[in-house]
């Protein structure tokens, strides 16, 4: 396997280490010049058991859980121009991380490669969709976006560091929102390219429940960090009824982001005008696509109603006129 110097791969873990260690064999078989694994405090030996069977890794042992931005300590630690990100859960397809960086060197302007997520059933992961019919327009390289999924994601090394990487306030999950808002207000641009593809196997051992309440946690600190006070008092509104309507046990996240509010005072700076003026197309559309899906939802109820009353008519002998 020829190697592309200009590409390292940072892998996060944290107490999976089974799935690690099939993660680090198959990032061995792509083009990635280094792989470099940060352990957030694993409890079952991961550190260990990697340098045990892949020797030629480095690893990053934390005595405590850094959540997203252990990312940061691996990118410090990179040589190369670019690095790509992956999960324990996910990797890369074999060229992709070259066809990266070559989008990255053709055009110094864009900071960030957002990969097409395919997952292990061989569906398009529903962000790469989404990103894939972004309002934001065309660039030559794809789709211009303005957030991410960090498990398919090269960035260009410099501008990563100068944005301040993840934030210390982010656990996993949505956590790339504030890095991708605070990448484009240095003036750098984020596009999707479904030349270049990752792939996702979501980990047995997610607690999907905890995951939810760390994304509204999320959601919400990003929001009053860096948006406007009454677009930060909409999301905010939006978010929380959203997370209660899918999973009512995830509105505990809003706790969780109260509980960093002198963290926020303290590193609240208001998106660029031209960031915000991004942000509100995507809401645009995004609202439209709700009103659509929710009357689409009401047609559905009002049918359903009926052929179950229809039925009922026919087999107690009444008819929707009667009732």
């Amino acid at each position: 396997m020829q190697r592309d110097s200009r590409i390292s791969v940072v892998v996060i873990t944290r107490d999976r280490v089974n799935e690690l260690l099939d993660c680090i064999a198959r990032l061995r078989g792509t083009e990635a010049s280094r792989v470099l694994v940060v352990d957030n405090g694993s409890s079952d030996g991961s550190p260990y058991r990697v340098r045990a069977q892949f020797p030629d890794v480095d690893v990053v042992a934390l005595p405590h859980n850094a959540a997203a931005a252990a990312r940061n300590i691996g990118v410090a630690r990179c040589e190369t121009p670019h690095v790509a990100f992956a999960d324990d859960d996910s990797g890369w397809h074999l060229g992709s991380l070259s066809a990266a960086a070559d989008i990255l060197d053709a055009y110094p302007s864009v900071a960030v490669v957002a990969a097409e997520i395919r997952l292990d059933d061989g569906r398009i992961d529903p962000l790469s969709t989404e990103m894939s019919m972004s309002s934001l327009g065309a660039h030559a390289a794809g789709r211009r976006i303005l957030g991410f999924a960090a498990c398919g994601a090269v960035v260009r090394r410099t501008t990563y560091l100068e944005a301040g990487g993840f934030h210390p306030t982010q656990a996993v999950g949505g956590e790339e929102v504030l890095l991708a808002w605070d990448i484009a207000a240095l003036g750098s641009e984020l596009v999707y390219s479904p030349r270049v593809v990752a792939s996702h196997r979501p980990s047995v051992q997610r607690d999907v429940g905890k995951r939810h309440r760390q994304q509204l946690a999320n959601g919400l600190i990003t929001t009053w960090l860096r948006r406007p006070f009454v677009p930060a008092l909409q999301d905010s509104v939006r978010q929380i009824r959203h997370a209660w309507h899918g999973e009512p046990s995830s509105i505990c996240g809003s706790i969780d982001a109260a509980t960093h509010l002198r963290e926020i005072r303290r590193g609240r700076s208001v998106n660029p005008a031209e960031v915000e003026e991004a942000l509100r197309s995507l809401e645009s559309v995004r609202a439209g696509a709700r009103d659509r899906a929710g009357r689409r939802d009401e047609r559905m109820r009002y049918v359903t109603s009926r052929l179950t009353r229809s039925a009922s008519g026919r087999v107690f002998g009444r008819t929707a006129a009667d009732d």
